[in-house]
């Protein structure tokens, strides 16, 4: 998968679930103002901000890193190192990168396309934090907690990643 691919598929998601924000809050409609994570759970400050670094930080290794895919400069160093036995080499090549999983061993979380739509509406909500200081939830459908469009988008790409990850261990 392309990194236009990816980019398009993020920002795709991101401008549906911005616009209807915005159209929720400019027109009046009903909508909470959620200081939580996931459907009002709190977490401590510093705890958030840990997990958003890591997310930072996986985020850039998806879209600016190898994901998995050595470059040529890094194959030709190994090669000059001296290692022989092009088998086992490939085999640690291909495990480069990788995300382990519930023992599963070559997931690769950066070619996965469901992952981007996670990661839209992962960066979506991150916007309505960071300019709020809370995440704009107005989706309600009878007792379940208050959502949003970006919230429908990250449990559509966790739902296809597990169930993409359990056809793998068969």
């Amino acid at each position: 998968m392309g990194r236009i691919e990816k980019l398009t598929i993020v920002c795709f998601v991101l401008l549906i679930d911005q616009i209807s924000k915005y159209i929720i809050r400019s027109t009046g409609g009903f909508y909470i103002c959620n200081e939580g994570i996931a459907f009002g759970i709190q977490l401590p400050a510093l705890m958030f901000v840990i997990l958003w670094v890591l997310f930072v930080i996986f985020v850039g290794c998806c879209f600016f890193g190898t994901c998995g895919h050595e470059s040529k400069v890094e194959s030709q160093k190994s090669k000059e190192k001296g290692i022989q036995d092009e088998s086992k080499y490939k085999f640690l090549e291909e495990k480069k990168n990788k995300v382990v999983l519930w023992g599963l061993i070559g997931v690769d979380w950066c070619e996965n396309k469901y992952f981007y739509f996670l990661l839209g509406g992962g960066i979506s909500n991150l916007t309505d934090r960071i300019a709020f200081g809370c995440v704009t939830d107005f989706v309600s459908i009878g007792s379940f907690p208050v959502f949003n469009i970006a919230d429908v988008f990250i449990s559509f790409g966790a739902i296809m990643m597990i169930l993409g990850i359990s056809k793998l261990k068969k």
